[in-house]
């Protein structure tokens, strides 16, 4: 005697466990308010007028509310950490920042913006820089802590801002190097010029320049605009 089994090969469908006559019902106030209308009117209201986001499935209609509200520009950055800084330098400027995530992988990501920890500078110079638009920011940043976020300078460009950027190129994590020395420390050396150039790709307002020095002729100052 032989016995067939069907099984339903969709694991954790949604629809295998649903409940049969069950009616989803909007989350809405009075005047068809919805948290997310709250929270973008909420953050004008204090003195927020930029935030710094990276897309994700569960915070898509949250971002929607935000780039509704006429009081809000939203800076889409290239990772969460990245946002993290830069709400961060925003913060530094307005006293108050804001950034959107997704939650998990989202959420741990942000959650390593530590002021002053490494990687900070291109992510709080786009966000300070974004609270004061009227000002030229300048910032040097280290070529370790450079490679960490260095992508953000794909929407420092996109944003129109006008800051100058300093790297020094010291060929590592100098400052670990000073607290303890190994090879752990030295990273590999970048054409920082060709890489801020192929980020540019030819448009908008950029100029990049190699500056030596007389002690360290070997790996040069990169300035950029």
């Amino acid at each position: 005697m032989s016995e067939t089994i069907l099984m339903d090969n969709v694991i954790g469908s949604v629809d295998t466990c649903k409940p049969e006559n069950v009616q989803t019902v909007p989350v809405t106030g009075c005047n068809g308010a919805t948290l997310g209308r709250h929270l973008a009117r909420r953050l004008v209201e204090i003195g927020v007028t930029d935030v710094f986001s990276v897309s994700g499935d569960f915070n898509l209609t949250l971002l929607d509310h935000l780039v509704a509200e006429p009081g809000l520009d939203l800076i889409s950055c290239c990772n969460e950490l990245n946002a993290g800084y830069a709400a961060d330098g925003y913060a530094r400027s307005r006293g108050v920042g804001a950034c959107v995530v997704t939650f998990t992988v989202g959420g741990l990501s942000v959650i390593n913006a530590i002021a002053g920890s490494i990687g900070c500078s291109v992510g709080a110079t786009l966000g300070y820089a974004q609270a004061k638009p009227e000002k030229r920011v300048f910032a040097f940043v280290g070529d370790g802590s450079f490679q960490v976020t260095a992508q953000e300078i794909s929407t420092v460009l996109r944003t129109n801002q006008k800051n100058i950027i300093f790297i020094v190129n010291n060929g590592g994590y100098t400052i670990e190097v000073e607290i303890h020395d190994g090879p752990y420390n030295v990273i590999k050396n970048w054409d920082y010029t060709g890489f801020v150039d192929a980020i540019h790709n030819g448009e908008g307002k950029c100029w990049t320049a190699k500056v030596r020095t007389l002690i360290e002729s070997s790996r040069p100052f990169v300035l950029f605009l």
